[in-house]
Parts: C-alpha cells; structure tokens; sequence
C-alpha cells in the first residue's frame, strides 16, 4: 500500500557540512541563522568566545535580527545553552544568556562587552576557598586554637576571625 502512503512520506537527504572548510568570515556571507550556530560551534576555547562574538560585522548582526522569526528563538535559545555547555560555561550563566536570548532575540548574544567566563571562574574560585577558610577558622576556634595559630593556618585576620565568632 505504498501508493496510498508516499504523497505522506517526507523526501529529504543529508548533507554533510564540513564546517572547518569556512572560516568566519565566509559563515557571515550567509546571514542567516544556521551560519549563526556553525560561528559558536567553532568556539573551543571559552576565552575566545567574546573576541569572535564581539568581531562579526555590524551588518551581519542586523541581518539576524531581521531574519530570527519570534517562533525560531526558542530553537536559538536551545542551541546556544548546549554550545555554552560545550565549552564549559556554568549553568547558572548558561541560563541566563538563554533566557535572555529567548526574550530578546539575537541581539542579547553580542551584548558581551563586560563579560568573561575566566574571570567569572576566578572569582567563584576565590569566593569557595574564602567560605573553605572560615568553615576551618570555625572548627579551630570551636577546638579553642590558639587565635595566632588560626590565623596562621588560614591566612584570615583577626578581624575577619572576630566576625566569624560574632556571627556565631
């Protein structure tokens, strides 16, 4: 009965894209969403995310604008927090950039400029080994520690060791 069927068949085929074949440059020609996907797919390294984003041509960008039709950002929403993830940027922010791409469209994507994932990492670094010394400066002053010996350890002052037992 697959003469009743095939009108209802799709007929399509793929095509592979070797993307490394295209710098940039030659994905901006297109202007168009896909080329939009290929451009962040080519990021590998989160550091350089902001330099490409921040490099494509002002009137490619109003292209997109043009050419993102409200139901497609979703899609964009979508496809950005998985290239996001590819290179390792926090869910938190990964969230952020895509609700903020799927309110505002394409435009949200370049709005970059203040923005480093190395440094957002560092100072999340710097922010647990803050919180990981005053949980230890805790046990020791719970141990009752000498408070020379606490500062020592940690490398906290000892106002930073009155708060903590103020904040007991």
């Amino acid at each position: 009965m697959h003469e009743v069927f095939e009108k209802y068949i799709p007929k399509f085929e793929y095509e592979l894209v070797d993307q490394n074949k295209y710098s940039v440059s030659d994905l901006t020609q297109f202007g168009d969403l896909l080329s939009l996907f290929m451009i962040l797919n080519k990021v590998k390294d989160p550091s350089k995310l902001k330099g490409i984003l921040t490099s494509l041509p002002g009137e490619y960008i109003e292209q997109l604008k043009m050419n993102v039709p409200e139901h497609m950002r979703k899609l964009l929403s979508d496809i950005s927090q998985v290239l996001l993830a590819k290179i390792d940027v926090p869910q938190d922010e990964i969230d952020e950039i895509a609700e903020l791409v799927y309110e505002r469209g394409v435009p949200e994507m370049f709005n970059i400029e203040n923005y480093s994932v190395q440094e957002t990492r560092r100072v999340a670094r710097a922010e647990g080994k803050a919180e990981g010394k005053a949980e230890v400066a805790l046990s020791m002053l719970k141990l009752n520690m000498p408070i020379e010996e606490i500062i020592k350890i940690t490398d906290l002052s000892f106002e930073e060791l009155e708060r903590l037992q103020d904040a007991q």
